[in-house]
Protein backbone atom coordinates (compact mmCIF):
# COMPACT_ATOMS: atom_id res chain seq x y z
CA UNK A 1 0.00 0.00 0.00
CA UNK A 2 1.54 3.40 -1.04
CA UNK A 3 0.18 6.37 1.14
CA UNK A 4 1.03 9.99 0.24
CA UNK A 5 3.71 10.66 3.05
CA UNK A 6 2.39 14.56 2.76
CA UNK A 7 -1.01 13.70 3.46
CA UNK A 8 -0.43 12.79 6.78
CA UNK A 9 -2.84 14.84 9.23
CA UNK A 10 -1.47 14.02 12.47
CA UNK A 11 1.43 12.12 13.74
CA UNK A 12 1.76 9.95 17.10
CA UNK A 13 4.14 8.18 19.26
CA UNK A 14 1.82 5.38 19.10
CA UNK A 15 -1.48 3.91 18.57
CA UNK A 16 -3.55 1.65 20.25
CA UNK A 17 -6.50 -0.36 18.32
CA UNK A 18 -9.35 -0.73 20.76
CA UNK A 19 -10.59 1.45 23.98
CA UNK A 20 -12.04 -1.19 26.29
CA UNK A 21 -9.99 -1.35 29.58
CA UNK A 22 -6.80 -2.49 28.66
CA UNK A 23 -6.42 -0.20 25.50
CA UNK A 24 -7.84 2.79 27.62
CA UNK A 25 -5.49 2.07 30.78
CA UNK A 26 -2.62 1.88 28.30
CA UNK A 27 -3.46 5.16 27.36
CA UNK A 28 -3.58 6.73 30.68
CA UNK A 29 -0.13 5.36 31.73
CA UNK A 30 0.79 6.46 27.85
CA UNK A 31 -0.37 9.32 28.95
CA UNK A 32 1.72 10.08 32.22
CA UNK A 33 5.15 9.21 29.69
CA UNK A 34 4.24 12.07 27.57
CA UNK A 35 3.82 9.89 24.52
CA UNK A 36 1.22 11.20 21.99
CA UNK A 37 -0.92 8.29 21.67
CA UNK A 38 -3.87 8.08 19.20
CA UNK A 39 -6.75 5.83 20.82
CA UNK A 40 -9.04 3.90 18.49
CA UNK A 41 -12.35 2.83 19.23
CA UNK A 42 -14.68 1.32 17.39
CA UNK A 43 -17.62 2.24 19.70
CA UNK A 44 -19.55 5.68 21.02
CA UNK A 45 -17.51 6.93 24.28
CA UNK A 46 -20.91 6.73 26.13
CA UNK A 47 -20.97 3.98 28.74
CA UNK A 48 -24.30 3.37 29.56
CA UNK A 49 -25.15 2.32 33.57
CA UNK A 50 -28.17 0.03 33.90
CA UNK A 51 -31.16 1.04 35.66
CA UNK A 52 -31.84 -2.38 37.38
CA UNK A 53 -28.69 -2.98 40.01
CA UNK A 54 -28.96 -6.85 39.85
CA UNK A 55 -28.03 -6.29 35.62
CA UNK A 56 -24.51 -4.81 36.28
CA UNK A 57 -21.79 -7.02 35.70
CA UNK A 58 -18.67 -6.91 37.64
CA UNK A 59 -15.17 -7.58 37.53
CA UNK A 60 -12.49 -8.53 40.24
CA UNK A 61 -9.36 -6.56 40.89
CA UNK A 62 -6.61 -7.65 42.61
CA UNK A 63 -4.64 -6.05 45.40
CA UNK A 64 -2.02 -5.60 42.97
CA UNK A 65 -3.74 -3.85 40.60
CA UNK A 66 -4.93 -1.12 42.80
CA UNK A 67 -1.78 -0.59 42.91
CA UNK A 68 -1.28 0.21 39.54
CA UNK A 69 -4.49 1.80 39.49
CA UNK A 70 -3.28 4.46 42.67
CA UNK A 71 0.11 4.66 40.78
CA UNK A 72 -1.58 5.91 37.53
CA UNK A 73 -3.79 8.83 40.09
CA UNK A 74 -7.09 6.77 39.22
CA UNK A 75 -7.94 4.78 42.04
CA UNK A 76 -9.16 7.36 44.43
CA UNK A 77 -12.04 7.92 41.36
CA UNK A 78 -12.33 4.10 41.13
CA UNK A 79 -12.69 3.26 45.17
CA UNK A 80 -15.89 4.45 45.76
CA UNK A 81 -17.62 2.00 43.04
CA UNK A 82 -15.49 -0.79 44.95
CA UNK A 83 -16.30 -3.35 47.73
CA UNK A 84 -13.54 -5.23 49.00
CA UNK A 85 -12.92 -8.94 49.40
CA UNK A 86 -10.97 -8.92 53.10
CA UNK A 87 -11.74 -13.19 53.08
CA UNK A 88 -12.08 -15.51 50.76
CA UNK A 89 -13.83 -19.18 51.21
CA UNK A 90 -12.86 -22.04 49.08
CA UNK A 91 -15.01 -25.29 49.78
CA UNK A 92 -16.36 -28.31 48.01
CA UNK A 93 -20.36 -29.45 47.89
CA UNK A 94 -21.02 -32.76 49.91
CA UNK A 95 -17.25 -33.21 50.82
CA UNK A 96 -14.82 -31.96 53.78
CA UNK A 97 -12.00 -29.95 52.21
CA UNK A 98 -12.08 -26.26 52.54
CA UNK A 99 -9.68 -23.61 52.47
CA UNK A 100 -9.57 -19.89 54.33
CA UNK A 101 -7.52 -17.23 52.86
CA UNK A 102 -7.76 -13.74 54.83
CA UNK A 103 -6.22 -10.26 54.01
CA UNK A 104 -5.06 -10.02 57.80
CA UNK A 105 -2.71 -13.08 57.00
CA UNK A 106 -0.85 -11.53 53.83
CA UNK A 107 -0.49 -8.37 55.59
CA UNK A 108 -2.53 -6.47 52.62
CA UNK A 109 -5.76 -4.09 53.56
CA UNK A 110 -7.82 -5.98 50.80
CA UNK A 111 -7.18 -9.53 49.04
CA UNK A 112 -8.85 -8.31 45.72
CA UNK A 113 -11.93 -5.36 44.93
CA UNK A 114 -14.94 -6.00 43.22
CA UNK A 115 -16.59 -2.87 41.03
CA UNK A 116 -18.85 -2.99 38.41
CA UNK A 117 -17.78 -3.10 35.18
CA UNK A 118 -19.58 0.12 33.66
CA UNK A 119 -18.27 2.25 36.48
CA UNK A 120 -14.49 1.10 35.35
CA UNK A 121 -15.41 2.03 31.71
CA UNK A 122 -16.80 5.26 32.42
CA UNK A 123 -13.80 5.87 35.16
CA UNK A 124 -11.18 5.76 32.56
CA UNK A 125 -13.07 7.16 29.65
CA UNK A 126 -13.71 10.66 31.86
CA UNK A 127 -9.84 10.32 32.75
CA UNK A 128 -8.98 9.91 29.06
CA UNK A 129 -10.74 13.33 28.43
CA UNK A 130 -7.93 14.71 30.88
CA UNK A 131 -4.97 13.16 29.50
CA UNK A 132 -3.52 15.96 27.07
CA UNK A 133 -1.45 13.49 25.18
CA UNK A 134 -3.73 11.06 24.24
CA UNK A 135 -6.37 11.79 21.36
CA UNK A 136 -9.07 9.34 21.67
CA UNK A 137 -11.05 8.64 18.39
CA UNK A 138 -14.51 7.16 19.10
CA UNK A 139 -17.05 5.40 16.47
CA UNK A 140 -13.83 4.72 14.36
CA UNK A 141 -12.62 2.10 12.86
CA UNK A 142 -8.84 1.08 11.59
CA UNK A 143 -9.31 0.69 7.74
CA UNK A 144 -6.20 0.22 6.43
CA UNK A 145 -2.52 0.04 7.93
CA UNK A 146 1.00 0.12 6.54
CA UNK A 147 4.31 0.34 7.94
CA UNK A 148 6.94 2.60 5.69
CA UNK A 149 10.18 3.29 6.89
CA UNK A 150 9.76 2.33 10.62
CA UNK A 151 6.39 3.96 10.30
CA UNK A 152 3.11 2.87 10.62
CA UNK A 153 0.77 4.38 8.41
CA UNK A 154 -2.55 4.50 9.71
CA UNK A 155 -6.15 5.45 7.98
CA UNK A 156 -9.06 5.61 10.47
CA UNK A 157 -13.09 6.14 9.24
CA UNK A 158 -15.38 8.05 11.16
CA UNK A 159 -17.62 10.14 9.18
CA UNK A 160 -14.61 10.89 7.10
CA UNK A 161 -10.97 9.71 6.46
CA UNK A 162 -8.27 10.43 8.80
CA UNK A 163 -4.43 9.50 7.74
CA UNK A 164 -2.39 9.23 11.09
CA UNK A 165 1.08 7.71 11.58
CA UNK A 166 2.68 6.25 14.97
CA UNK A 167 6.20 4.38 15.74
CA UNK A 168 4.25 1.25 17.69
CA UNK A 169 1.14 -0.03 16.90
CA UNK A 170 -0.60 -1.94 20.13
CA UNK A 171 -3.39 -4.40 19.24
CA UNK A 172 -6.17 -4.06 22.56
CA UNK A 173 -8.88 -5.14 20.20
CA UNK A 174 -10.26 -7.98 22.35
CA UNK A 175 -10.94 -11.81 21.67
CA UNK A 176 -11.97 -11.35 18.56
CA UNK A 177 -8.88 -9.42 17.50
CA UNK A 178 -9.14 -8.21 14.14
CA UNK A 179 -5.59 -7.47 13.88
CA UNK A 180 -4.38 -10.76 15.25
CA UNK A 181 -6.50 -12.29 12.15
CA UNK A 182 -4.68 -9.71 9.55
CA UNK A 183 -1.50 -10.44 10.79
CA UNK A 184 -1.80 -14.41 10.55
CA UNK A 185 -1.43 -14.97 14.57
CA UNK A 186 -2.05 -18.86 15.28
CA UNK A 187 -3.98 -18.95 18.31
CA UNK A 188 -3.33 -22.07 21.07
CA UNK A 189 -7.28 -23.21 21.58
CA UNK A 190 -8.59 -25.30 24.40
CA UNK A 191 -12.98 -25.68 24.63
CA UNK A 192 -13.52 -25.99 28.11
CA UNK A 193 -16.58 -27.43 27.20
CA UNK A 194 -17.76 -24.94 29.74
CA UNK A 195 -20.23 -21.88 29.78
CA UNK A 196 -19.84 -19.09 32.76
CA UNK A 197 -23.36 -17.87 33.80
CA UNK A 198 -23.17 -14.12 34.86
CA UNK A 199 -25.24 -12.60 37.15
CA UNK A 200 -26.09 -10.50 40.15
CA UNK A 201 -28.00 -11.73 42.77
CA UNK A 202 -30.02 -10.56 46.16
CA UNK A 203 -29.07 -11.95 49.46
CA UNK A 204 -30.97 -12.09 52.93
CA UNK A 205 -27.81 -12.37 54.70
CA UNK A 206 -24.78 -10.89 52.33
CA UNK A 207 -21.23 -11.21 53.83
CA UNK A 208 -19.95 -8.00 52.67
CA UNK A 209 -16.29 -8.75 52.67
CA UNK A 210 -16.06 -12.05 52.07
CA UNK A 211 -15.89 -13.98 48.05
CA UNK A 212 -17.01 -17.82 48.12
CA UNK A 213 -15.70 -20.17 45.83
CA UNK A 214 -17.51 -23.56 45.92
CA UNK A 215 -16.93 -26.43 43.82
CA UNK A 216 -20.49 -27.95 42.78
CA UNK A 217 -22.20 -31.12 40.90
CA UNK A 218 -23.14 -28.70 38.67
CA UNK A 219 -20.13 -26.51 38.08
CA UNK A 220 -17.85 -23.77 40.26
CA UNK A 221 -19.88 -21.29 42.11
CA UNK A 222 -18.07 -17.98 42.19
CA UNK A 223 -19.63 -14.91 44.74
CA UNK A 224 -18.12 -11.69 44.82
CA UNK A 225 -19.24 -9.03 47.32
CA UNK A 226 -21.20 -6.36 45.60
CA UNK A 227 -22.29 -4.06 47.81
CA UNK A 228 -25.80 -3.75 50.23
CA UNK A 229 -27.60 -7.21 49.52
CA UNK A 230 -25.77 -7.64 46.61
CA UNK A 231 -23.14 -10.65 44.97
CA UNK A 232 -21.75 -11.16 41.73
CA UNK A 233 -22.29 -14.53 40.56
CA UNK A 234 -20.01 -16.45 38.14
CA UNK A 235 -21.49 -20.43 37.89
CA UNK A 236 -19.37 -22.35 35.37
CA UNK A 237 -21.69 -25.10 34.16
CA UNK A 238 -21.05 -27.59 30.94
CA UNK A 239 -22.38 -26.14 27.78
CA UNK A 240 -24.94 -29.11 27.10
CA UNK A 241 -26.43 -28.24 30.19
CA UNK A 242 -26.32 -24.18 30.24
CA UNK A 243 -29.61 -23.55 28.50
CA UNK A 244 -31.10 -25.18 31.04
CA UNK A 245 -30.11 -22.81 33.47
CA UNK A 246 -30.63 -19.97 31.43
CA UNK A 247 -33.64 -19.98 30.32
CA UNK A 248 -35.31 -21.28 33.56
CA UNK A 249 -37.36 -18.72 35.29
CA UNK A 250 -36.05 -16.27 38.13
CA UNK A 251 -37.71 -18.73 40.95
CA UNK A 252 -35.95 -21.32 39.62
CA UNK A 253 -32.97 -20.16 38.57
CA UNK A 254 -32.71 -19.14 42.36
CA UNK A 255 -34.02 -22.68 43.67
CA UNK A 256 -31.05 -23.92 41.93
CA UNK A 257 -27.88 -21.81 43.02
CA UNK A 258 -29.59 -22.27 46.72
CA UNK A 259 -29.34 -26.14 46.06
CA UNK A 260 -26.17 -25.99 44.60
CA UNK A 261 -24.47 -23.17 47.26
CA UNK A 262 -26.79 -23.56 50.17
CA UNK A 263 -27.40 -20.69 52.72
CA UNK A 264 -23.88 -19.39 53.83
CA UNK A 265 -25.26 -15.89 53.15
CA UNK A 266 -28.80 -16.82 53.43
CA UNK A 267 -31.28 -17.14 51.04
CA UNK A 268 -31.18 -15.88 46.86
CA UNK A 269 -34.11 -13.67 47.17
CA UNK A 270 -33.59 -12.06 43.69
CA UNK A 271 -31.73 -12.45 40.57
CA UNK A 272 -30.40 -10.04 37.77
CA UNK A 273 -30.45 -10.37 33.58
CA UNK A 274 -28.58 -13.69 33.18
CA UNK A 275 -25.56 -13.69 30.48
CA UNK A 276 -23.52 -16.19 29.49
CA UNK A 277 -19.37 -17.02 28.21
CA UNK A 278 -18.39 -19.62 26.20
CA UNK A 279 -15.32 -20.87 27.76
CA UNK A 280 -11.72 -21.36 26.22
CA UNK A 281 -8.08 -21.07 26.67
CA UNK A 282 -6.71 -19.09 24.08
CA UNK A 283 -3.41 -18.17 23.65
CA UNK A 284 -1.53 -16.56 20.75
CA UNK A 285 1.82 -17.53 19.28
CA UNK A 286 3.26 -14.59 18.98
CA UNK A 287 2.48 -11.37 20.94
CA UNK A 288 5.10 -9.10 19.17
CA UNK A 289 5.82 -8.46 15.68
CA UNK A 290 7.49 -5.98 14.01
CA UNK A 291 6.33 -2.85 15.48
CA UNK A 292 3.45 -4.31 16.79
CA UNK A 293 2.48 -5.52 20.12
CA UNK A 294 -0.92 -7.33 21.17
CA UNK A 295 -2.14 -6.99 24.75
CA UNK A 296 -5.46 -8.42 26.68
CA UNK A 297 -7.51 -10.73 25.38
CA UNK A 298 -6.23 -10.35 21.88
CA UNK A 299 -3.30 -12.46 23.38
CA UNK A 300 -4.10 -14.03 26.70
CA UNK A 301 -7.82 -15.10 26.98
CA UNK A 302 -8.42 -17.29 30.22
CA UNK A 303 -10.98 -19.23 32.55
CA UNK A 304 -12.22 -16.82 34.83
CA UNK A 305 -11.99 -19.61 37.57
CA UNK A 306 -8.43 -17.25 39.31
CA UNK A 307 -10.28 -14.20 38.06
CA UNK A 308 -6.38 -13.34 36.72
CA UNK A 309 -7.63 -12.26 32.73
CA UNK A 310 -7.89 -8.52 33.08
CA UNK A 311 -5.31 -8.26 36.24
CA UNK A 312 -2.68 -9.79 34.10
CA UNK A 313 -3.33 -7.87 31.38
CA UNK A 314 -3.01 -4.96 33.90
CA UNK A 315 0.83 -6.67 34.98
CA UNK A 316 1.74 -6.70 31.21
CA UNK A 317 0.68 -2.95 30.85
CA UNK A 318 2.97 -1.92 34.25
CA UNK A 319 5.87 -4.11 32.83
CA UNK A 320 5.56 -2.17 29.40
CA UNK A 321 5.81 0.91 30.68
CA UNK A 322 8.85 0.79 32.05
CA UNK A 323 10.20 -0.57 28.58
CA UNK A 324 8.58 2.52 27.42
CA UNK A 325 10.10 4.88 30.00
CA UNK A 326 13.54 3.70 29.15
CA UNK A 327 13.40 3.89 25.69
CA UNK A 328 11.51 7.25 25.06
CA UNK A 329 13.14 8.02 21.35
CA UNK A 330 12.38 4.58 20.20
CA UNK A 331 9.16 2.97 21.61
CA UNK A 332 8.50 0.97 18.83
CA UNK A 333 12.36 -0.85 17.93
CA UNK A 334 12.97 -4.55 18.11
CA UNK A 335 15.12 -3.97 21.54
CA UNK A 336 12.39 -2.83 23.39
CA UNK A 337 9.80 -5.02 22.26
CA UNK A 338 11.96 -7.56 22.63
CA UNK A 339 12.48 -6.43 25.89
CA UNK A 340 9.06 -6.51 27.31
CA UNK A 341 8.36 -10.03 26.16
CA UNK A 342 11.19 -11.16 27.61
CA UNK A 343 10.23 -9.41 31.25
CA UNK A 344 6.53 -10.49 31.00
CA UNK A 345 6.11 -13.81 29.78
CA UNK A 346 7.19 -15.88 33.22
CA UNK A 347 4.71 -14.13 34.67
CA UNK A 348 2.16 -14.83 31.33
CA UNK A 349 3.37 -18.32 31.35
CA UNK A 350 2.53 -19.46 34.95
CA UNK A 351 -0.68 -17.22 34.88
CA UNK A 352 -1.86 -19.61 31.82
CA UNK A 353 -0.43 -22.87 33.16
CA UNK A 354 -2.15 -21.82 36.99
CA UNK A 355 -5.28 -21.12 35.69
CA UNK A 356 -5.61 -24.00 33.45
CA UNK A 357 -4.63 -26.64 36.29
CA UNK A 358 -7.28 -25.17 38.22
CA UNK A 359 -9.89 -26.15 35.51
CA UNK A 360 -8.85 -29.37 35.36
CA UNK A 361 -8.68 -30.25 39.21
CA UNK A 362 -11.87 -28.10 40.32
CA UNK A 363 -14.16 -29.07 37.20
CA UNK A 364 -13.59 -32.74 37.29
CA UNK A 365 -16.09 -34.90 39.10
CA UNK A 366 -13.59 -38.16 38.71
CA UNK A 367 -13.68 -39.81 42.59
CA UNK A 368 -9.48 -39.61 42.88
CA UNK A 369 -9.77 -36.03 41.80
CA UNK A 370 -11.99 -34.84 44.21
CA UNK A 371 -10.39 -36.88 46.93
CA UNK A 372 -6.79 -34.52 46.17
CA UNK A 373 -8.36 -31.40 46.19
CA UNK A 374 -9.83 -31.98 48.98
CA UNK A 375 -6.74 -32.63 50.40
CA UNK A 376 -4.93 -30.23 49.24
CA UNK A 377 -7.32 -27.64 50.43
CA UNK A 378 -7.37 -28.42 53.83
CA UNK A 379 -3.03 -28.40 53.50
CA UNK A 380 -2.96 -25.00 52.54
CA UNK A 381 -5.81 -23.92 54.83
CA UNK A 382 -3.32 -25.21 57.62
CA UNK A 383 0.26 -24.65 55.79
CA UNK A 384 0.87 -20.78 56.11
CA UNK A 385 3.67 -20.66 53.26
CA UNK A 386 1.32 -22.02 51.00
CA UNK A 387 -1.19 -19.38 52.01
CA UNK A 388 1.52 -16.68 51.12
CA UNK A 389 2.55 -17.91 48.18
CA UNK A 390 -0.95 -17.84 46.80
CA UNK A 391 -1.92 -14.67 48.43
CA UNK A 392 0.99 -13.00 46.00
CA UNK A 393 0.46 -15.06 43.73
CA UNK A 394 -3.16 -13.52 43.58
CA UNK A 395 -2.42 -10.17 44.63
CA UNK A 396 0.26 -10.07 41.37
CA UNK A 397 2.85 -9.57 43.58
CA UNK A 398 5.05 -12.25 42.52
CA UNK A 399 9.10 -12.02 41.44
CA UNK A 400 10.41 -8.04 40.49
CA UNK A 401 8.11 -5.84 39.83
CA UNK A 402 8.02 -3.37 37.93
CA UNK A 403 7.27 0.77 39.02
CA UNK A 404 3.83 0.72 38.12
CA UNK A 405 3.42 -2.38 40.81
CA UNK A 406 5.71 -1.06 43.91
CA UNK A 407 4.16 1.97 44.73
CA UNK A 408 7.18 4.38 44.00
CA UNK A 409 7.17 7.93 43.14
CA UNK A 410 7.03 8.24 39.33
Amino acid sequence: MVIDMNNIQQRFDLCIVGGGLVGSALAIACNQLGLKTALVEQKTLAVLQPNNPLDMRHIALSHGSKIIFNNLDIWSALAPYTNAIEKIHVSDQGAWGFTRLSAAEQDMPALGYVIPYHDLQSVLSQRLQDCEHVTYFTDTSLLTSGLINDTWQLTLENNEQLAISAKLMIAADGIHSNLRTANNIEMLEKDYQQTAIVTTLAVSHPKTDIAYERFTQEGPIALLPAGDNLTALVWTVDTERAQAYLQASDSDFLQMIQQAFGYRVGKFTQVGKRQSFPLKLLVAQEQIKNRLLFLGSSVHNLHPIAAQGFNLALRDIAGLYDILKDNIDDIGSEHVLSSYLSKRKQDQKRTVRFTDGLVLLFSNRFLPLVKLRNSLMLLLDIYKPGKAWLGKYGAGRLGKLPSLSRGTEL
